[in-house]
């Protein structure tokens, strides 16, 4: 099969390699869509976790049940999957209390196990058990499905948030995370500000309709006077930082 590799910083390459071996206990996927996420781009530029120098990368992932070990129930042939990074242990101190995003052997689809930039994808009984899969409802395609795994993540901060109707949301950062923070925004009713900085993503918020309210560029503009302005003196009601360097810069 065909699949994206690492095998070092600045080394990504489309290679041939082995298929997986389905196992009577495990599934085999045929990825159907497979994100690019920021933490990919980083382990391209700088190194993987670990020093780690090969392994198939990608971990937002949607694709179709394409075969099953006889040992597998619960699942069928042709059935739709997302499938998010995480595989926990559910042994450790804080697996026990359902914390697990911080579980002390945590592993990652695409850094310690093969990834989903590939044709094919084996969910090995730890995924199937202890992994993160939700099957994906036939009124959403394979693309967008495949950012089922970030868009939870922002659903979850707007929920710990309580971001309600007509409320001002500002999003700092204009980069695919700022993306789906300024959509979650809308579908909840709230009116979402974007503030990033010059370059081509927020010009594509400005001239495409992905739901923002008002868009700012930090690098020119006073965010801080603009979002006043824009409340009555008030500020915004809830404030996501969605980018590291979007901050608004201090002004006197």
């Amino acid at each position: 099969m065909k699949a994206a590799v690492y095998r070092g910083p600045g080394q990504v390459q489309c290679e041939t390699v082995p298929d997986p071996v389905l196992t009577p206990d495990s599934v085999l996927l045929k990825v159907t869509a497979c994100g690019i996420c920021g933490s990919d781009l980083r382990t391209y530029r700088h190194g993987m976790r670990g020093n780690l120098d090969f392994q198939i990368l990608g971990h937002e992932i949607s694709g179709v049940v394409a075969a099953m070990g006889e040992q597998v129930s619960g699942y069928a042939v042709g059935d739709r999957l997302a499938v998010a990074a995480d595989v926990h242990c559910h042994q450790c101190y804080y697996c026990k209390k359902a914390l697990y995003n911080l579980c002390e052997n945590w592993r990652l689809i695409g850094t310690h196990l093969p990834g989903g930039m590939a044709d094919y994808l084996l969910l090995t009984p730890d995924i199937l058990t202890h992994g993160i899969l939700h099957r994906i409802p036939d009124s959403l395609a394979d693309l967008p499905s495949a950012l089922a795994e970030p868009a939870s993540s922002v659903i979850w901060a707007q929920q710990l948030l309580q971001i309600e109707p007509g409320e001002v949301v500002v999003v700092f950062g204009d980069g695919p995370i700022g993306a789906l923070q300024v959509q979650v925004a809308q579908a909840r009713g709230a009116k979402a500000v974007v503030i990033g900085l010059t370059g081509g993503r927020l010009e594509m918020f400005r001239e495409r309709d992905l739901g923002a309210w008002k868009v700012f560029n930090n690098d020119t503009d006073d965010v801080v006077a603009e979002v006043r302005a824009l409340t009555e003196g008030r500020g915004a009601d809830a404030a996501i930082v969605a980018a590291r360097r979007a901050l608004p810069r201090p002004r006197r």
